[in-house]
């Protein structure tokens, strides 16, 4: 009779575990965005299991990178990452153990890979679970309580969880893939009708003012003055409308904004100091409008700065993105410098399609900085 309560009680358990599975992956069947799917799924779990914290760590390449947990009941943003190579580095734990092992691993020790996941609570009983997609190991679920080791039927229940994660992790990834391949095909068109119409008629604008300049020389200073502005702008018009034709041909790039800021730092021969922030991914809109603003500070950073460093630092709490780009140059005056500038104004209209804004703010001798800030929900985060 007490074997039978006993297996009555085990099948009672398991299929309410079942149950609240289920609620969880209802919770993101519409999600098409992966770092929403991510926060829903830590916190889903979190909420509905009553667990301690609940964590999805996905491996890029050769590192692991945490965006956000659930801990304390509620959910929290991060920008934490740490290489593979840890373990040999001497760094060892229950996450790099099951990564290592691909396989799931308990402990009660402290996390070092990620310490944001650990408590004050004494103890706290850690699982880390394989997440694993056609073969190959994407990343891992975490989980901790303060009751109780993961008993071995808790952790084959946490396997189904793991490969409804994986699943949904694989159909929002195609899901993107597929929405980047079909915006690659009308970027594509549309760089092509911009270099041949545009772009030519922007450089014929810039030598026709440049001819009349020549010709006017020195007999109408207000002519000549005039014709030299508008061959500037038609410059500035070019150089921009270069950079939107690169930018709109299709590419894949698995790099963070900051590294994308990174390296164009690195083209314009300038030191970049990103202070926070460099691990962050956010959608491919969000990050694309945020990498064209960034990309243009940097460029008058270099052309009217007089200095070769400046610094950036990109946040991200549970509302809004921010970014701020330092330069300690030589400054401007607001109300004459930055009056017609296309790179400023680009800047602006990009920030608002994302109901944005940004702020510019410059002292002569001091330096400049740009500060953007950004609604999540126009965007998203990774």
């Amino acid at each position: 009779m007490g074997d039978h309560m006993d297996r009555y009680e085990q099948e009672k358990r398991v299929a309410e575990y079942y149950a609240t599975i289920g609620e969880v992956v209802r919770s993101t069947w519409r999600i098409k965005d992966l770092g929403h799917l991510l926060r829903t799924f830590a916190e889903q779990t979190g909420l509905k299991f009553g667990w301690h914290t609940t964590a999805i760590i996905l491996k890029r390449g050769s590192r692991l990178h945490l965006n956000s947990y659930f801990q304390h009941n509620e959910i929290h943003l991060a920008d934490e990452s740490v290489a593979l190579s840890g373990k040999a580095q001497g760094l060892t734990d229950v996450i790099l153990e099951a990564i290592n092992h691909q396989q799931v691993r308990q402990s009660k020790e402290t996390i070092v890979s990620f310490p944001i996941l650990n408590a004050a609570e004494d103890p706290v009983y850690f699982a880390a679970i394989p997440l694993n997609n056609r073969e190959s190991l994407i990343g891992l679920l975490v989980l901790s309580r303060t009751t109780a080791a993961f008993d071995g039927c808790e952790i084959d229940i946490f396997h189904d969880l793991a490969d409804h994660i994986s699943l949904a992790i694989d159909n929002v990834s195609l899901y993107e893939e597929n929405e980047q391949l079909l915006l690659a095909e009308v970027r594509s068109s549309l760089a092509r009708d911009l270099h041949d119409s545009v772009n030519q008629k922007l450089f014929s604008l810039s030598l026709v003012a440049q001819g009349l300049r020549m010709r006017a020389g020195q007999k109408d200073k207000a002519i000549e003055s005039g014709l030299l502005e508008i061959g500037e702008l038609a410059q500035e018009a070019l150089a921009e409308m270069k950079s939107l034709v690169l930018d709109l041909h299709p590419h894949v790039d698995n790099n963070t904004l900051g590294e994308l800021l990174e390296q164009h730092a690195i083209k314009l021969d300038l030191k970049l100091l990103i202070i926070k922030g460099r691990n962050l991914r956010f959608s491919s809109r969000m990050e694309k409008a945020l990498w064209r603003i960034g990309q243009e500070a940097l460029n008058n950073v270099k052309k009217h700065a007089s200095v070769d460093y400046a610094e950036v630092e990109i946040t991200c709490d549970d509302r809004y993105v921010h970014m701020h780009i330092t330069d300690h140059g030589c400054g401007f005056q607001q109300n004459v410098t930055t009056s017609g500038k296309l790179g400023l104004t680009s800047m602006r209209e990009r920030i608002l399609q994302l109901n944005g804004q940004i702020d510019i703010r410059s002292e002569e001798a001091i330096g400049t900085t740009i500060t953007v800030r950004a609604p999540l929900e126009s965007g998203g985060r990774r």
